[in-house]
């Protein structure tokens, strides 16, 4: 059992997984309605994205896919489905890739959550 709360392991990864595929389409899709029809008024913030994009685009062609696996699957403050969603957008990378990248990388991320609040896995 997880906690107090006695739900069941497999059942928490399952919604945990659920959610992160929910996730993943709203925030890919606002990105992509937000940039194209609101954010496309202020000429000083698409600048900036753009700016923030060429910027990171040598590390993009380092790391590409995999630095994005890596960023989302570590189960840190900052990282996972969201803000790999939205890096995901700002490297341009299409949504399938994306999607390939980042639901595995959510899982590993969610497995190794699980297993530390199960006792399974000690960080110190």
């Amino acid at each position: 059992m997880l906690g107090q709360l006695d739900l069941q392991p497999t059942i928490v990864f399952l919604l945990t997984m659920a959610f992160s595929i929910f996730l993943f389409a709203i925030v890919r899709l606002l990105m992509c309605t937000l940039y194209t029809r609101i954010l496309c008024r202020w000429c000083y913030l698409i600048a900036r994205v753009e700016k923030l994009a060429q910027n990171g685009a040598p590390l993009v062609k380092k790391y590409g896919t995999w630095g994005l696996v890596v960023f989302v699957a570590l189960p840190v403050p900052g990282t996972g489905v969201v803000s790999g969603t939205i890096l995901s957008w700002l490297m341009g990378l299409k949504w399938y890739t994306s999607f390939l990248a980042i639901i595995p990388a959510s899982a590993v991320s969610n497995v190794l959550t699980t297993a530390g609040i199960m006792g399974l896995l000690y960080l110190s």
